[in-house]
């Protein structure tokens, strides 16, 4: 199943440069196991494409990745899949010294995701599937039907590790993990969860009948920021669209127009100061997100949605001067939507 998985994936990390050490050539254990092999060796190609996201995120150059297999986790034997992407692990020569530090790395990477997933709900009964969940949303239905007996996993040893403190940086990668799906440069599209950026402000102001900086203001409070200073803060922050148009309409082609909703990115760092010094506007109508980690415009962003900004595009035809991002998953989209609809449904009245 090694092999085959590599097979699959080989083109994919040549493209990467990724240097692959199999560890089944270099005499780690063989077993066998009763499995559904397409599920099994889908999987691990799941498992792959996700660590090709970490890795480039974080490195540009010696990239790595071990597939092998290991009795570490719990004595018994196990299929271990794990990306280098730490540059202490990587420069190392000795490929023993290596596979150690790279399976410590994995148990990080594993019980922060677990944690991330279920919280303080982790029990070790549902450990396996919670760690399901975090680490392939959108095949975690399919991973809950497979033929693994939760009870026996190495699932449950994951809560006797420490409980993870990640660091900005790494909790920003893994949040894009999690929340956002990459997009298709080659072929992009306006649908629900995309998520879009513009350098063109002019084109933003014709098309919506609003100035980019007017929205930017939103974000900040005035009563702690001077006039004067906004402009240098916004010129740090990036514009965000968000399509928030229904699934069903969608994949009908019945919608007429295609929703979004405005927002800014503001860089994670200066979003810490400004949250520490109570510079962001506290308004109901401002939704912030989690830190997440970009590829373009590349770095840490804060993202924050404004709700009295909602606009329409035409559906047929992405504008030229618009530039595919990212995917909001199905949760994060989801509470973005209850988010707008609990505004656009405020009651109110007026009185004399």
């Amino acid at each position: 199943m090694i092999k085959q998985t590599l097979f699959n994936c080989e083109l994919r990390l040549e493209k990467h440069e990724f240097t692959v050490v199999n560890g089944m050539e270099r005499g780690t254990p063989n077993f066998t196991v009763k499995c559904v092999r397409r599920l099994v060796v889908g999987t691990l190609m799941n498992f792959i494409d996700n660590s090709i996201f970490w890795v480039d995120t974080k490195r540009t150059s010696g990239r790595r990745i071990y597939v092998g297999t290991s009795t570490e986790l719990d004595d018994r034997p196990a299929l271990a899949k794990l990306a280098a992407e730490r540059a202490d692990v990587v420069s190392s020569n000795d490929e023993a010294t290596m596979a150690s530090k790279i399976q410590s790395s994995l148990k990080f990477l594993l019980r922060l995701l677990l944690d991330a997933s279920a919280g303080r709900n982790a029990t070790p009964e549902s450990a396996l599937r919670d760690l399901h969940s975090g680490l392939a949303p959108l095949h975690n239905d399919r991973l809950e039907h497979s033929s693994i007996d939760v009870g026996s996993s190495s699932a449950p040893l994951l809560l006797r590790e420490r409980k993870p403190e990640p660091t900005a940086v790494e909790a920003a990668a893994i949040n894009s993990m999690l929340l956002v799906a990459p997009v298709d440069l080659d072929a992009p599209k306006l649908g629900p969860g995309s998520l879009y950026t513009f350098s063109d402000e002019a084109k933003f102001s014709a098309a919506f009948g609003q100035e980019w900086v007017k929205v930017a203001e939103k974000i900040l409070n005035p009563n702690k920021i001077k006039s004067a200073e906004q402009p240098a803060i916004i010129a740090q922050c990036r514009p965000v669209l968000v399509e928030i148009s229904a699934d069903r309409d969608y994949a009908q082609r019945k919608r007429p127009v295609a929703r979004l909703v405005a927002g800014v990115l503001v860089p994670s760092t200066l979003a810490k100061t400004l949250e520490d010094a109570e510079q962001f506007r506290p308004a109901d109508y401002l939704r912030h997100g989690t830190d997440v980690r970009l590829q373009s415009p590349n770095g840490d962003w804060h993202p924050v949605f404004i709700s009295h900004f909602v606009f329409s595009l035409s559906p047929a035809v992405l504008p030229d001067w618009i530039q595919p991002i990212g995917r909001l998953r199905t949760g994060p989209l989801a509470e973005l939507r209850q988010w707008l609809a609990a505004h656009a449904t405020r009651p109110g009245y007026l009185s004399v």
